[in-house]
């Protein structure tokens, strides 16, 4: 049997550093491979044939971590017996740290939920119930409740629940929410991929959107940089201002992403200085 996420088996389980949530990843020696390679699609897109296929009142979705990366077909037609090998199959195509859960939810909304609404669930019912799927073996996980196998099917028809399949990214989902012990266990592909649909969101906001948003960032940031240089000793300010001018020597300065990098900067070669980091668009 396929190793998944789910809340119906026990599963090995990767604990997601900082979020306190655990996901599993996807077996891609178990899972089946697509038969080609032509006719790539989004993960959104494939998703919702797969969910076509699963059968009345199964939802299968994606969060915004994931949706739009680009995915085979899957080989053959979906059925109610082989769509968790499908997602799996699925899986094995995406950026590493992928995964995906089963969840049992009231069947009235379900065709209503969404991805990230799901992924923000799911995260919260494993900080407050434990990791999300690792149920012992022999038991079924409802809304948090390990239940045995034989009585859980009751439980589930009384409530009413029918199964929702989420496919996620736990380390992309941290890195947007603002974690950057994550963001350098991205590759560089990652890393690229998740600049560009950044850019593409703050780009839709217009200037006068952008423009507040940056504003109150910077006004927050400085409010706690100067709380923070406030209650240090001079020491301890000559340590850790040494430590952020590394990081502007070392790295890619804000201000060097802003105004130098690429071809549309200052300067009259494309914004290029002399000793300063470039940030050249792809």
């Amino acid at each position: 049997m396929l190793n998944k996420i789910t809340v119906l088996s026990a599963l090995s389980l990767t604990l997601l550093a900082g979020s306190g949530a655990a996901f599993a990843q996807a077996p891609a020696a178990t899972a089946p491979k697509p038969a080609t390679k032509a006719g790539m699609r989004s993960v959104t897109d494939i998703l919702g044939r797969i969910q076509t296929g699963a059968g009345a009142g199964i939802r299968v979705v994606a969060d915004s971590t994931i949706g739009s990366a680009l995915v085979s077909l899957p080989s053959g037609d979906t059925t109610p017996e082989n769509v968790e090998a499908q997602i799996a199959a699925v899986i094995t195509e995406l950026p590493k740290g992928t995964v995906w859960a089963k969840l049992y939810l009231p069947a009235a909304t379900a065709r209503a939920y969404k991805g990230d609404d799901l992924a923000e669930f799911a995260f919260a019912q494993s900080k407050l119930f434990g990791r999300v799927g690792d149920a012992p073996a022999g038991t079924v996980e409802v809304m948090g409740k390990n239940l045995p196998a034989d009585k859980a099917q009751a439980v589930i028809d009384a409530l009413d629940l029918k199964p929702v399949y989420l496919v996620t990214n736990p380390t992309m989902k941290a890195v947007g929410d603002g974690d950057m012990t994550q963001w350098a266990t991205l590759t560089d592909e990652q890393k690229a991929d998740f600049a560009k649909k950044e850019a593409t969101k703050r780009l839709a906001m217009g200037p006068e959107a952008f423009g507040k948003e940056f504003s109150g960032y910077v006004a927050q940031q400085s409010a706690v940089m100067g709380q923070m240089f406030g209650q240090m000793s001079p020491e301890q300010r000559e340590v850790y201002g040494k430590a952020i001018r590394d990081s502007f020597q070392n790295g890619v300065g804000m201000g060097g992403m802003m105004m130098w990098g690429g071809n549309g900067g200052r300067g009259g070669n494309g914004g290029q200085r002399p000793n300063r980091p470039q940030v050249t668009p792809q």
